[in-house]
């Protein structure tokens, strides 16, 4: 488990939980579907402060200080 903020492009994420997000936060990104089990793909690595995810098929920006409280695991590939 690490932090959004540490996975590579193009990867594939589970999310696993919140750090420490204040409850209004929290509440916005469940609403989005981020919830634990959630398939991720990261597109963007941070950039100008922000990091760019696809979430159910919608592109979603978070601020860094943000996605740096969003827990995931990568998904390997056994291919």
């Amino acid at each position: 488990m690490s932090p959004l903020t540490k996975a590579k492009k193009d990867t594939i994420l589970v999310f696993s939980a919140f750090g420490n997000i204040v409850e209004s936060e929290k509440q916005k990104l469940t609403d989005l579907g981020l919830i634990p089990g959630e398939s991720i793909q990261l597109i963007n690595e941070a950039k100008n402060g922000y990091i760019t995810f696809i979430l159910k098929g919608s592109r979603i920006a978070l601020d860094c200080h943000i996605a740096g409280e969003i827990i995931v695991n990568e998904v390997i590939n056994e291919n």
